[in-house]
Order: C-alpha cells, then sequence, then structure tokens
C-alpha cells in the first residue's frame, strides 16, 4: 500500500471533541486521508495512523462536497461520507478523492467511500463542529477537523 497521508486523532475531551491532525504531501491526498480517518473514527477507531490507496474495495459509495473554499468543501464531504456510513455500516472505511475542481468561485469535489456493506452501525454519531483548517505551505498539506460525537 502507498502511502498517502498521516493523521492523529486526539483524546475525546469532556464536550466529546476531539481534534484530527492531517498531514500529506497536496491537498488532494490531505483530503482523502482526512476523510479516511473521520471513516475509521465513526468506526470507534482512535489514535493515529496511515492512510494510503487501496487496490479493491467490495463496495464504493459516492460522495460529493461544494464550498467557498477548500475547508467548507471537506466540511460538506464530511458530512456526506458520515451520513453514508449511517446508512451503510462502519465497513465504509476508506475514502477515494477522483476530482477536486476550482470552479471560481468556490470548489468541488467527489470521490467514492469504500469498503464492505456488512460494517456494524456506528457506536456513536460523529459530526464536525466547524469547517476544518486547510493549510498549504512548504509542499505539504495540513487539514485540522473539531469532530464531536452523540449530537
Amino acid at each position: 500500500m502507498e502511502m498517502r497521508g498521516t493523521y492523529r486523532l486526539g483524546p475525546w475531551d469532556a464536550a466529546s471533541e476531539a481534534t484530527l491532525d492531517v498531514r500529506a504531501g497536496s491537498i488532494d491526498e490531505a483530503i482523502a486521508t482526512a476523510l479516511t480517518a473521520i471513516a475509521r473514527a465513526a468506526a470507534g477507531e482512535v489514535g493515529e495512523g496511515t492512510a494510503g490507496t487501496e487496490a479493491s474495495s467490495g463496495v464504493s459509495v459516492p460522495i460529493r462536497g461544494q464550498g467557498q473554499d477548500v475547508g467548507e468543501v471537506v466540511f460538506q464531504l464530511a458530512g456526506d461520507l458520515l451520513a453514508q456510513i449511517d446508512a451503510n455500516g462502519t465497513g465504509l472505511r476508506n475514502v477515494r478523492l477522483d476530482g477536486l475542481l476550482d470552479a471560481q468561485p468556490g470548489f468541488t469535489a467527489w470521490g467514492y467511500a469504500l469498503g464492505s456493506a456488512d460494517g456494524p452501525p456506528p457506536p456513536e454519531t460523529l459530526s464536525l463542529v466547524e469547517s476544518p483548517v486547510v493549510t498549504d505551505a512548504d509542499g505539504e498539506t495540513t487539514v485540522r477537523v473539531r469532530l464531536t460525537k452523540g449530537a
């Protein structure tokens, strides 16, 4: 598996919120890694890891997002992803981003949640507290996401 990006989901605080930090070599890789980490968090995983390209998958469920900036696009993609996980189960554990289009004004992105259709439902509902912060500097893209559970 080729490495795409790394992520770290911090501990859940008293308000049932946690911060997800992602690092990757490009915006596309960072978005796909962030969404994969969110899918894994929805399945109850915590901590850190890497996300890579997936060779094959049993199920592919389309996801899409639009927004005025990349953070808003990630917010919309994550909302669509979490809705698909609620409907299809936590077997959807990886994300492939197929496109990020600068539509001027704004951005549109699309891709697929990948995995299996036989996963259990999420242990708790996850959502994003606010639009993620996406930065691109010195050949590295970072994404910071605030997640909340049970909301």
